[in-house]
């Protein structure tokens, strides 16, 4: 079983970095909209959505990256199962923030939207801007991790299914 292990902790070691750059997005999205705010750039605005937009994609990959290690190892040790459900919940977790990360854009849609024809701001490109990307998002983004969850949720099932297998086979042999 060291031959998992060794797997297991590269492909954790591989998600982390993905996490960190997933991260880095997020405050340099966060960074350029400031600048767009202070600059009234919609380039900045524009970039720095975009990047905003890509951080919860890499924090689900970083995590699809350093989930379920068994297949990849072929063991059936009890706890390198048990690690691997818990690498598995943890991208389905990544999965359903992402897709929360896309109702929020759309809510942002919407309250921009609201206050340019209420006249409370004059920024029509910016609006039109945010529009397109988040609807753009969510056209991909959506059926991708939808895809990423039912394949998750298999892989969780089997996995829980060895875990159960082996466990009774354990328990047959102690008693």
């Amino acid at each position: 079983m060291a031959t998992g292990w060794v797997i297991s902790e590269r492909r954790k070691a591989v998600g982390s970095v993905i996490l960190g750059l997933a991260a880095a997005t997020m405050l340099s999205g966060t960074m350029l909209e400031f600048l767009a705010w202070k600059r009234a750039s919609l380039a900045f605005a524009i970039a720095g959505l975009t990047l905003l937009l890509l951080g919860p994609a890499f924090a689900v990959i970083g995590r699809v990256a350093s989930g379920s290690v068994v297949n990849a190892a072929g063991g059936s040790d009890a706890a390198l199962l048990i690690d691997s459900v818990h690498g598995v919940d943890a991208a389905l977790q990544a999965i359903r923030l992402a897709r929360a990360h896309i109702g929020v854009a759309a809510a942002s849609v919407f309250v921009f939207g609201l206050c340019q024809l209420l006249g409370l701001i004059d920024t029509w490109r910016f609006v039109l801007a945010i529009s397109l990307m988040s609807a753009t998002a969510a056209l991909l983004y959506l059926p991708w991790l939808a895809r990423l969850e039912r394949r998750a949720q298999r892989q969780r099932a089997a996995l829980q299914q060895r875990l159960g297998e082996l466990s009774t086979v354990q328990n047959w042999f102690a008693g």
